[in-house]
C-alpha cells in the first residue's frame, strides 16, 4: 500500500492554523476544523489516493481539528499524525515512520522547514512554493499546486476594503461647512486627513477581520473575505496593520500643520480597535460608539484644516451617524431573521431587539433633523448663509433619505452598510442632488 502524507497548514487547508491558534489566545475565538477553507487541488489528490487504495495521513498539531478537516474533506478513512507544540519536521518524520515503517510515501505541504519530509519522500508537491528550491536541496521532483497567491498582494488589497474609503470623505465636512472653499491650506489639510484616515481605516478593517476570523467562516456573506478564505495569512495581516498605522501616524505628524491630526488619528485607532475587540459585543453601546467613530473623522478634518468645529456640526453628526449605525444593525437583524439565524454573531443582538434598535434609530434621526432646523434660526447660520431658512428644507431631504433606508430595511433588508447601499441606490443620489442644490441656494 502506498501512502500520501499531507500537511494541515497550507496543505489540505489554505489556512495557517498555527498562526490562527496564536491569534486565538488574544481574541478567544479558536478556529474550528469544520470551518477551515480547503485546498481543492490537495483535496482532489487525496480523494484519488483513497479511491486507488492508498492510505492518506494528515500531519497536524491538533488532532481534533485534523479529524474534523478530514471528515469535511470526505477523507474520513485518513489517519492523523499529531504533533506536540514545538515539534518540527524531524519529529513529524519520526512519527510517520512509526506508523508506516520504512516504506515510501508522497508528501504535500508548503512550509520550507518541512524539507526533511520532502527529502525522505519518494515524490511530493509544494503549494505556492518554489519546487526548484526543494530539488536543489536534494528532495524529489515536485509539482506546484495552486493555493493562495504566493505574494498575497491581490488578497491584501481586497482586505483593505478600498471601497469603504468613501466614508473618509467626512473629513472634508468642516472645510465645506465653514465655506472655506478658496482656502488652499485648509483644502490641503483635508486631503492629508483623507489619506491618513484611508490608511488607518484599512488597518482597522484588517484588525476587525482578524478578531472576527472564526465567526466570518460561519457566515455565508463573509466567509469569502481574504483572511477567512485562507487567501491572506495572519502574519501578513498583522504586518500590514502595523505598517499602515505607522505610515498614517508618520504622515499626520510630519505633514500636518499641528500635531492635532496625529492625536485624533491615534484616538480613532484605539477606539476602533476597542470596538472591534470588545465593544461591538455590547448591545446598544456599540451603536453610540460606532456613531462616535464616524464623528472622529469629522473632528480629524477640522484639526487638519485648522478649522474650529461648530458645536452644531458635532451634535448633528453624532445624531445622524448613530441613526446610520442603527440602520446598519437593523439590516443585519433582518438578514439574520430571513436566514433563520438567532441573532448577529459577536454583536450580542437577538431578533427581538429589532424593535428597540428601530426606535433608537428613529429618535437619533429625528434629533439630527431638529438640530439642523434649530441651527437654521440661530445667529451662527445667518453669518454663513444668505437664506438660512432653506436649511429646514435641507433637513427634510436628509430625513427622506433616512426614511428610505428604513423602508428598505423593513421591506427586504440590504444586509450591510447603509453608505455602500446608498452608492448603488438611484433614489439616494437624487436626494443627495436635491440636498446639494438646496445648500447652494441657502449660501446665496
Amino acid at each position: 500500500m502506498a501512502h500520501l502524507v499531507l500537511a494541515l497548514d497550507r496543505g489540505l487547508t489554505l489556512a495557517d492554523t498555527r498562526q490562527e491558534l496564536r491569534l486565538a489566545r488574544l481574541t478567544g475565538a479558536f478556529p474550528r476544523g469544520e470551518d477551515l477553507p480547503l485546498n481543492p487541488s490537495a483535496r482532489a489528490l487525496a480523494q484519488d489516493a483513497l479511491r486507488q487504495g492508498d492510505k492518506v495521513w494528515l500531519v497536524a498539531g491538533d488532532g481534533v481539528m485534523a479529524r474534523a478537516v478530514l471528515d469535511r474533506a470526505g477523507l474520513s478513512d485518513g489517519g492523523v499524525i499529531e504533533l506536540r507544540d514545538g515539534d518540527g519536521a524531524g519529529a513529524a518524520l519520526a512519527a510517520l515512520r512509526g506508523r508506516i515503517g520504512p516504506g515510501s510515501f508522497a508528501y504535500l505541504g508548503h512550509d520550507p522547514s518541512d524539507r526533511p519530509l520532502w527529502q525522505a519522500a519518494g515524490s511530493g508537491w509544494i503549494v505556492d512554493g518554489d519546487p526548484q528550491a526543494l530539488i536543489r536541496a536534494g528532495g524529489p521532483s515536485t509539482i506546484a499546486l495552486p493555493g493562495r497567491d504566493a505574494t498575497g498582494a491581490r488578497a491584501l488589497w481586497q482586505a483593505l476594503r478600498s471601497h469603504h474609503w468613501i466614508k473618509n470623505l467626512l473629513v472634508f465636512l468642516p472645510f465645506l461647512a465653514a465655506h472655506r472653499w478658496t482656502d488652499l491650506s485648509a483644502y490641503a489639510g483635508s486631503l492629508l486627513a483623507f489619506a491618513v484616515f484611508c490608511l488607518t481605516s484599512s488597518a482597522i478593517y484588517l484588525a476587525n477581520d482578524l478578531f472576527d476570523l472564526a465567526d466570518d467562516r460561519r457566515r455565508p456573506q463573509k466567509r469569502h473575505r481574504p483572511l477567512a478564505a485562507g487567501q491572506l495569512g495572519v502574519d501578513t495581516a498583522l504586518s500590514a496593520i502595523g505598517g499602515l498605522l505607522a505610515l498614517a501616524l508618520a504622515l499626520a505628524w510630519g505633514l500636518a500643520a499641528t500635531p492635532s491630526l496625529a492625536l485624533v488619528t491615534l484616538v480613532y485607532a484605539f477606539a476602533a480597535l476597542a470596538y472591534s475587540h470588545w465593544l461591538k459585543t455590547l448591545r446598544f453601546v456599540d451603536l453610540a460608539w460606532l456613531g462616535g467613530l464616524y464623528g472622529l473623522r469629522v473632528i480629524a478634518g477640522g484639526a487638519a484644516a485648522g478649522i474650529a468645529l461648530s458645536g452644531w456640526l458635532v451634535v448633528l453628526c453624532l445624531f445622524l451617524f448613530t441613526a446610520l449605525a442603527c440602520i446598519k444593525r437593523a439590516a443585519e437583524l433582518v438578514e439574520a431573521r430571513r436566514t433563520g439565524g438567532n441573532g448577529i454573531s459577536r454583536r450580542g443582538y437577538r431578533p427581538g431587539d429589532l424593535a428597540a434598535v428601530t426606535i433608537l434609530g428613529a429618535m437619533a434621526a429625528l434629533g439630527a433633523g431638529l438640530v439642523l432646523v434649530a441651527y437654521a434660526f440661530d445667529v451662527a447660520a445667518a453669518r454663513l448663509y444668505a437664506r438660512p431658512w432653506l436649511l429646514v428644507l435641507a433637513s427634510g431631504w436628509i430625513m427622506l433619505w433616512v426614511l428610505r433606508l428604513w423602508r428598505k430595511v423593513s421591506a427586504e433588508g440590504f444586509g450591510g452598510d447603509p453608505i455602500l447601499f446608498a452608492l448603488r441606490d438611484r433614489a439616494s443620489w437624487v436626494l443627495a442632488l436635491c440636498l446639494a442644490l438646496t445648500l447652494a441656494c441657502a449660501v446665496g
